[in-house]
């Protein structure tokens, strides 16, 4: 049984790929298992891809048509087998050769759900260190790591992404937890806000965990519609999943806040654009409004 498994949803990654893979196999933890989805690519994606599988057996390749990189990870979840699960993009790259054995041990010493630390930004070959959640090393308080989460406490610089940790496999698998389908924007805060919550220990780690790539054409900073009916669904299946459990008022307030900061982070994508984008956006913040 492999100790981590890494999930990594690949389109048209072929510029990249390579130093993602190479930052895995030297990894000083050899008891890994490395699943990376072809998500539909039309470049050489997936012959890269199954050359690298050709030379060493820890590779699982999943080939499927462009769905996403939330069904891409979840192919790859379905076919984990690790006791742990880490996701990685492939444009990012590990930080350190010994980073995954570093996040296994702190996960069976403190017997932790979920171990994460810090991450590097990266681009055009300079390394920026990037706080994620100012506290000390070892088991965190859970009751303050939730309200930090879910307001996202800036004095804590809580960084809301699946990546730079790994999580305990059966908290996904016995839970049934999965990226909501055909969601681009908010599809991590989404998860992140499942398991920070069912899980029992959290660890963090005071080290960069992975080289987070900053490129210049990203598209989620490009003003979409689709980023309000995406954080709405968001909202819908969280407001979902949190009723099953008998919330405190005060963890109930935090959720509320959480719901605005993810409308909020979406109506930031407006500026500079149209005036349709800001009726579009204004129409979509009053239906919320009346809901609520």
């Amino acid at each position: 049984m492999s100790k981590i498994s890494v999930i990594i949803p690949c389109f048209n990654a072929r510029d990249y790929i390579n130093e993602c893979l190479e930052s895995l196999l030297n990894q000083s933890l050899k008891e890994i298992e490395i699943i990376a989805i072809n998500d539909g690519s039309s470049d050489d994606t997936i012959k890269i891809l199954n050359e690298f599988a050709n030379t060493d057996n820890r590779f699982i390749i999943i080939d499927q048509k462009n769905n996403g990189a939330s069904a891409a990870r979840n192919a790859g979840i379905e076919a984990s087998s690790g006791e742990f699960i880490m996701f990685l993009d492939s444009d990012d790259f590990l930080s350190s050769n010994g980073i995954l054995n570093k996040l296994y041990n702190i996960a069976l010493n403190l017997d932790a759900d979920i171990v994460f630390g810090d991450f590097n930004y990266y681009k055009n070959g300079e390394i920026k260190y990037q706080k994620n959640y100012i506290c000390n090393e070892g088991i965190v308080d859970k009751e303050r790591f939730l309200f930090d989460y879910f307001t996202l406490n800036p004095s804590k610089s809580t960084f809301p992404t699946v990546c730079a940790k790994i999580i305990k496999t059966e908290i996904l698998k016995n839970n049934n937890l999965k990226f909501l389908k055909d969601v681009f924007i908010a599809e991590d805060a989404n998860l992140n806000a499942k398991i920070i919550w069912l899980a029992n220990k959290i660890a963090k780690l005071n080290d960069p965990i992975y080289n987070y790539r900053i490129g210049d054409n990203n598209s989620s900073k490009k003003f979409k519609l689709k980023h309000f009916t995406d954080v709405r669904a968001v909202e819908m299946d969280l407001r979902n999943f949190f009723s099953k459990f008998n919330l405190l008022k005060t963890q109930k307030a935090y959720l509320e806040c959480y719901f605005l900061i993810l409308r909020y982070n979406a109506a930031l994508t407006m500026k500079p654009y149209s005036f349709d984008d800001y009726e579009k956006a204004i129409k979509f913040a009053c239906a919320d409004i009346k809901n609520s």
